[in-house]
């Protein structure tokens, strides 16, 4: 009997945008057991790009070992899945336009037919990314106050003090 060990990942985005400053942002992450053998010692590594704060971790089978990593708690059967909700904040400083959040098998106990555990390789199906379009807004305030006084004439020159906020 040929036994083969394989898992996947995919990453799926679950909040609703339109995503600003401030908004939150949570993922699915899915780990499934592709293979005729168990699975054991299953770690994720979720890699959000710079403007992201990790907010928390949504499911009592996986283990936040504070690290950007996350280790499944039992061991994942033949043909199984598990899925887990992580959250991330946007920074109120970020000034992009987009962020990227990948997902990847860092480490397992198996010989993988068809990925390689960390090794960033984003075509294997061990690593999976989402991206985000990111809304900037500008608040912006114009006043204009007269500086010079009055009476005013015909041809006389009247001073204003403009500032923009």
């Amino acid at each position: 009997v040929d036994q083969t060990y394989d898992l996947a990942l995919t990453k799926d985005l679950t909040s609703a945008g339109p995503y600003t400053q401030g908004s939150t942002v949570s993922y699915n992450i899915t780990v499934t057991n592709q293979g005729s053998l168990d699975a054991a010692t299953v770690v994720v590594e979720d890699r959000p790009q710079a403007g992201l704060t990790y907010a928390g971790l949504n499911s009592g089978d996986v283990t936040d070992n504070g690290d950007g990593t996350f280790t499944l708690n039992n061991t994942l059967a033949q043909g199984a899945s598990l899925t887990f909700n992580v959250s991330y904040t946007i920074d109120a400083t970020f000034q992009g336009t987009s962020l990227t959040n990948v997902a990847e098998i860092t480490e397992d106990d198996g010989d993988d037919e068809d990925s390689t555990p960390d090794n960033d390789v984003p075509t294997e199906d061990d690593q999976d990314d989402e991206t985000i379009t990111v809304d900037q807004t500008y608040d912006l305030a114009l006043t204009k106050d007269l500086t010079s006084a009055g009476p005013y004439t015909q041809g006389a020159t009247v001073s204003y003090n403009i500032t923009v906020t």
